[in-house]
């Protein structure tokens, strides 16, 4: 067990008219945010002391995140901060740590990747200064940026994770032997907006003063809607100039913000571009719409030309089409290699209609992938090998019904991927049976119908179907030839009245319900049962839960789930049925997958 020590801090303007107080607070290992731990805060203050005991024993040796975010009692969530931990091998050594006598004994440290010619030093246990040898740093290498990397051991012999610097080492010269860094100064400054050196605005600095008066109009005048870079550069007594030190922002457009309800705005895609080449800006739209963004995205940088260190930026695009400000960090390249394909749907081991669409994610700055289709799992009778530009989807009709293996791999410029997971589908007459009892049925489906009018869905058992209503209290009544409705919806539920038993069946395309968004208002709604395969209602409706907007649920036979006071009577949710549920206001529901 390892004890966290966990602060937060609620600064309350002078102005507001009452006190906004933390009432909840949730927190998550790396991205497992399913699992969090949910703990409800009672009579707190506005700054916070928590104490949390938390079990690390499962997780394997590595690098690892904590999250954590905090709910007020306005029901808003606050941004999840995030803090980075190393976690070491269980061993019987580490059992029998008795951190409070433990030291550290020694040290070591290397220049860029020369770990071979690191420097060992022992660590005197009465001093805390440790006195690192600048020849042995400098001495062999050249001008430009270099890393600094240090470790330290202990009492039982373990390294701690190593810690890396950024430096940069000049050329030698002269002038450089003479510099009297006590008496140095900055004398002046140069800034220029991206690469418009020519037009660089000079000025001079005042000893006496830390506050430099940038000229905006100058750096924002004649600028377009877009991504800019802000550079500067200092000079010293010496004539020296300093490193430039480049930033990046973003100017708007001239259109106003309108009709944004930030209670539900949601990030829709995302770009990023590498080092000073806005360029190479890749963008992306997201297929399923995200109020926290926490996917593991796979950076392609085949643009970059050389080894070493380099810049990466990033932006996040809003539902009103609104950029965020660009985030920058740095990394090492070590070389481009094209990533496999991940496959994304059907789902694997999927029943598809024997016309359907496979998909897969886009690799950025790759035009050129392949696919494979076989009826046996190690492709020994390929049935498709194709090759496709621009496109990351493959349709395919296939008249053998029975089990089919994919796989698609991705090439830039003849360097070629490794092939993708292979995954499995089996085309079926996709259809859905529905058993209707006497009287009032509530009834949904997974499958999109084929012909939607509810005339036609009916058709078969249209002398036993009395009345079939909608959630906005539309009738389809048969006998009447009246069809207030229309076609199925197939993210409703309908209410459906038989003079007698009968099997309803409704042929179709199986939807996706992981990427199926049904849009839910304040109030009741008759939810549709997208999954093809039964699931816990306390799961299959969780993100209702969690932001605290369902009050109840209620199926056919008039069992419910109340998820304030814990009571679950209807366990879990069944393909071909249809529920009742109270929101206290709009929401979004996705179903998890199949």
């Amino acid at each position: 067990m390892r004890n966290i020590l966990l602060y937060s801090f609620i600064f309350l303007s002078v102005n507001v008219v009452f006190a906004n107080k933390i009432t909840n607070y949730e927190y998550w290992i790396d991205y497992a945010f399913a699992n969090r731990i949910q703990n409800v805060i009672n009579d707190a203050d506005s700054n916070l002391n928590l104490s949390e005991s938390i079990d690390l024993t499962y997780l394997v040796q590595g690098i690892h995140t904590f999250n954590i975010r905090f709910k007020d009692s306005l029901n808003k969530w606050s941004v999840a901060q995030t803090s980075f931990f190393y976690k070491p091998a269980n061993d019987s050594l580490m059992d029998n740590y008795n951190y409070p006598n433990n030291t550290l004994t020694a040290y070591e440290y290397w220049v860029d990747d020369d770990f071979v010619n690191r420097k060992y030093g022992v660590i005197n246990p009465n001093t805390s200064l440790l006195n690192i040898d600048s020849f042995f740093l400098f001495e062999n290498i050249n001008s430009g940026i270099h890393k600094f990397v240090i470790r330290f051991k202990d009492n039982y012999g373990k390294w701690s994770v190593a810690q890396t610097s950024y430096f940069y080492h000049r050329a030698n010269d002269s002038l450089m032997d003479n510099y009297n860094y006590p008496n140095n100064t900055l004398i002046a400054y140069e800034y220029w907006v991206d690469d418009n050196y020519i037009d660089k605005k000079y000025e001079t600095l005042n000893p006496n003063t830390s506050i430099m008066n940038l000229d905006s109009n100058f750096l924002l005048e004649n600028l377009n809607s877009g991504i800019h870079k802000f550079v500067i550069r200092f000079k010293d007594n010496y004539g020296k100039w300093s490193i430039s030190q480049t930033s990046y922002f973003y100017i708007p457009d001239n259109s106003e913000f309108t009709d944004v309800s930030y209670t539900s705005n949601k990030i829709y895609g995302y770009r990023y571009w590498f080092d000073n080449k806005p360029e190479t800006i890749f963008t992306l739209i997201l297929d399923n719409k995200e109020e926290t963004f926490s996917e593991i995205i796979n950076l392609q940088c085949p643009e970059l030309d050389t080894l070493g260190l380099h810049v990466l930026h990033m932006q996040y695009m809003d539902s009103v089409g609104k950029w965020s400000v660009a985030v920058s960090d740095t990394f090492i390249y070590e070389g481009f290699e094209v990533s496999k394909p991940i496959l994304k749907s059907p789902t694997d081991n999927a029943n598809v209609k024997a016309d359907t669409i496979l998909k897969w994610n886009i690799i950025p700055y790759i035009s050129k992938y392949y696919i494979q289709i076989s009826d046996t799992n190690d492709f020994s009778n390929i049935l498709v090998y194709d090759s496709l530009t621009n496109a990351t989807q493959y349709e395919i009709n296939f008249i053998d019904l029975k089990t089919y293996y994919w796989r698609v791999k991705a090439e830039y410029e003849g360097i070629y991927s490794e092939w993708s997971d292979v995954w499995a589908f089996t085309t079926v007459d996709a259809a859905q049976i529905i058993s209707l009892n006497l009287g009032w049925n509530l009834i949904s489906t997974y499958v999109e119908p084929e012909f939607a009018a509810l005339e036609n869905i009916f058709s078969e058992i249209e002398g036993s179907t009395v009345i079939v209503k909608n959630n906005s209290g539309q009738i389809y009544y048969p006998e009447f030839d009246i069809n207030d409705i229309g076609d199925w919806d197939v993210k409703q539920a309908y209410q459906v009245y038989m003079s007698k038993a009968e099997m309803l069946t409704i042929p179709g395309e199986m939807v996706v319900p992981e990427t199926t968004e049904i849009t839910l208002t304040t109030g009741w709604n008759m939810l549709a049962y997208l999954r093809d395969n039964a699931m816990d209602i306390e799961n299959a409706l969780a993100t209702l839960v969690a932001d605290d907007k369902l009050v109840i649920a209620k199926d056919n036979m008039g069992n419910v789930f109340y998820p304030a006071f814990e009571i679950n009577m209807i366990g879990d949710m069944l393909p071909g049925q249809g529920y009742q549920i109270y929101l206290t206001s709009g929401a979004t529901l996705t179903y998890p997958e199949n």
